[in-house]
């Protein structure tokens, strides 16, 4: 079993994720650490809609890139004082503990004491603010385990790009995005990405054992392929979808708004945005509604079905709304 440590040398973003997928979608043979950079960047979940989480019109203004990532959970800034990190493996040796602890290690090397936070937050122990989120993926035998390293990130443009909810930030009890997270150099002031590129490896051969960095060759054809997938208007931004009824709510497991176009009594379309961890789970909600009659009870028995968790939890919201609609 081969460990293996990859850096990327470029700081576009559409690069960073389409390096990324290939490593995803290729054999993995041990477990992969991944450590990349990128330029002025909002990027969101998967399944998260841009025109709510973002400030796009700022963003083009002043040259700040969007990017969306195939992964679930929520908008996220990078500037270049954010490490990003990607953790791969095969199903079998993926090991969210261990690779969480490989971050632990590492930060707390530096002088500072850090713990999870819910499933996807680390947190600075002492005053318990968010230095790092984390996304996570899945193909039929390869896993994905990535997130960010806040060491001394612009908080001013965290709080002008990123425009979340505020139903997320009520549900929160937080007064404005850039209270949320922290820098890890303001609990010690000589940390910086280097520092922390190092006692990453340092951490991550101590729990893995012995790694070499990339000697492979790459497939640049396909790299080239997702690389402008990934930096495509569809991706990105996609047509905004028609709609003549819309909610929102949110749950423990995170934010959904769903967008229904109804015709004559059914639904026609449906439109499903949400920062959930599961995308698989969001990926399948509007295809049980669309044919649907647009009816409390047959949303909710529909959502029933699919069997989740997640969905059990829309069934019930749905099946308590009195819906009508008013055209």
């Amino acid at each position: 079993m081969k460990n293996t440590i990859i850096f990327s040398g470029s700081n576009n973003p559409y690069y960073n994720l389409a390096l990324e997928k290939l490593l995803l979608c290729s054999r993995i043979d041990g477990n992969i650490i991944y450590l990349w950079q990128n330029r002025d960047t909002v990027v969101i979940g998967r399944n998260q809609n841009p025109w709510k989480e973002c400030n796009l019109e700022q963003m083009n203004r002043d040259g700040v890139l969007l990017a969306r990532r195939s992964s679930g959970g929520g908008a996220v800034f990078h500037d270049l004082q954010n490490l990003n990190f990607t953790f791969l493996s095969s199903i079998e040796g993926h090991d969210v503990p261990k690779q969480m602890e490989v971050i632990r290690q590492a930060v707390k090397s530096l002088g500072v004491d850090v713990e999870l936070n819910g499933r996807n937050d680390l947190i600075v122990s002492e005053n318990k603010c968010k230095f790092s989120g984390n996304a996570f993926q899945q193909t039929t035998v390869n896993a994905l385990h990535h997130g960010t390293i806040l060491i001394d990130v612009d908080v001013k443009k965290v709080a002008q790009y990123l425009t979340p909810s505020k139903l997320k930030l009520e549900s929160k009890g937080i007064k404005s995005v850039a209270s949320r997270i922290c820098n890890l150099k303001t609990m010690n002031g000589s940390i910086n990405v280097e520092s922390m590129k190092a006692a990453l490896i340092k951490s991550f051969i101590s729990l893995y054992g012995s790694a070499q960095t990339q000697t492979k060759s790459i497939d640049m054809e396909l790299l080239a392929e997702y690389q402008a997938e990934y930096s495509s208007w569809e991706w990105r931004i996609g047509e905004s979808p028609k709609y003549n009824v819309s909610f929102e709510e949110r749950f423990l497991w995170g934010e959904v708004e769903i967008l229904f176009d109804v015709k004559n009594g059914y639904i026609v379309d449906v439109h499903v945005f949400s920062d959930a961890l599961n995308q698989e789970v969001v990926a399948q909600i509007a295809p049980s509604l669309i044919g649907c009659v647009f009816q409390s009870k047959a949303i909710s028995t529909n959502l029933l079905r699919l069997g989740y968790a997640e969905t059990n939890d829309l069934a019930q919201w749905m099946k308590n709304k009195d819906l009508e609609l008013s055209n």
